[in-house]
């Protein structure tokens, strides 16, 4: 489908890990956020390293009237976290195979 814009957009957590110490990916996203028509889904656990990069987005397309929807998960922690996926945010382990009893559900919250 070349030329045609996305029908939605998931964000996984974009940006949680390097957000609070990389200016420019804070940059980014925020000018991503501002030129985006395309409905989203926002999603992070909230122990990730942070919330602030998803709901950043999230203010941005509701001042702008896009459609999205929040989601922030309750604090979660897999039972081992793997030595190759140590990034001190234990909620960032809910996006893989460990986290998929969270994330697979129907989100009941915005």
């Amino acid at each position: 489908m070349s030329g045609s814009a996305p029908a939605v957009a998931v964000n996984q957590a974009g940006g949680a890990l390097t957000w609070n110490g990389d200016p420019a990916v804070r940059t980014a996203l925020a000018a991503a956020a501002e030129k985006s028509m395309t409905p989203t889904l926002l999603r992070v656990a909230e122990n990730d390293r942070t919330t602030d990069s998803i709901t950043t987005v999230g203010e941005i397309l509701k001042k702008r009237g896009v459609a999205h929807r929040m989601v922030i998960y309750p604090l979660f922690e897999a039972a081992q976290q793997r030595q190759s996926f140590a990034t001190g945010a234990p909620g960032h382990m809910v996006f893989t195979e460990r986290g998929m009893s969270v994330w697979c559900r129907s989100p009941s919250h915005d």
